[in-house]
């Protein structure tokens, strides 16, 4: 007795979803093309996971990058006018990946500049007070400097806690491991990660860190350990337990 399905059978839900969000409309702008080569890389090897990049650079409209199985499967573009460091478009972009590439986890990598809980001359009329930032966007488009538009810490929080929660979000900016930041974000992730010092303008090794956030269980350890091996120690990371 044969049977035959009319349907392919649809793919299991991810693991894991994980939004590499780029804010580099400045002096970051040149990094932002060589990560992209590195990720490129390290998605082959994220299996049945969704890997999804905002990628926002200086002189280019913005674009959303999915990618599934070792392939890119999407190439969306997105609204021109949006600024990366407006905690709005934060928001609808992880609500957006997180609604239209379901998984059992959500991760996010926040790329780009910061200051950590550090001053900051924040002109940006949403964001609120004048430091404690990320970012850093040129609204002329610019790739000189590190901009003149940044994303307050508490507001970024805010933003996040109106999206799914998540497994983790690593902090690929400098500054970003404080005490005060990982309060700040405790409630929208169970793990954050970062450094307490600068980070080099290339930062984190996509290739090898992207199939280690797609681990279960010691994901954290893993992106610490391969981001650390990167620059033989010499960038000190940091995990918190949010809980």
């Amino acid at each position: 007795d044969l049977s035959f399905k009319d349907d392919p059978e649809e793919d299991p839900i991810a693991e894991r979803t994980v939004l590499v969000y780029m804010a580099a409309q400045n002096n970051l702008n040149s990094y932002a093309h060589y990560d992209l080569l590195e990720i490129e890389e390290g998605m082959k090897n994220i299996g049945n996971n969704h890997l999804v990049v905002y990628h926002d650079r200086a002189m280019q409209d913005p674009v959303l990058l999915h990618y599934r199985n070792g392939e890119l499967c999407d190439s969306v573009p997105m609204d021109p006018a949006a600024v990366v460091c407006d905690p709005a478009t934060l928001k609808a972009v992880a609500k957006r990946v997180f609604t239209d590439y379901p998984a059992k986890g959500y991760g996010l990598v926040l790329w780009g500049h910061a200051s950590g809980w550090l001053m900051r001359n924040d002109t940006l009329a949403y964001a609120g007070a004048r430091r404690r930032a990320y970012g850093g966007t040129n609204m002329s488009g610019s790739n000189v400097g590190a901009g003149d538009k940044w994303m307050n810490v508490h507001m970024m929080a805010k933003a996040l806690a109106e999206v799914p929660h998540m497994k983790f979000i690593l902090a690929d900016c400098c500054n970003m491991m404080c005490a005060e930041c990982a309060y700040e974000l405790k409630d929208v992730c169970d793990y954050y990660i970062g450094s307490a010092a600068e980070i080099p303008g290339n930062g984190a090794p996509y290739d090898q860190i992207i199939p280690a956030m797609m681990e279960k269980e010691t994901f954290y350890q893993s992106i610490c350990d391969k981001y650390a091996t990167k620059y033989n120690d010499h960038v000190p990371l940091a995990v918190v337990k949010t809980s």
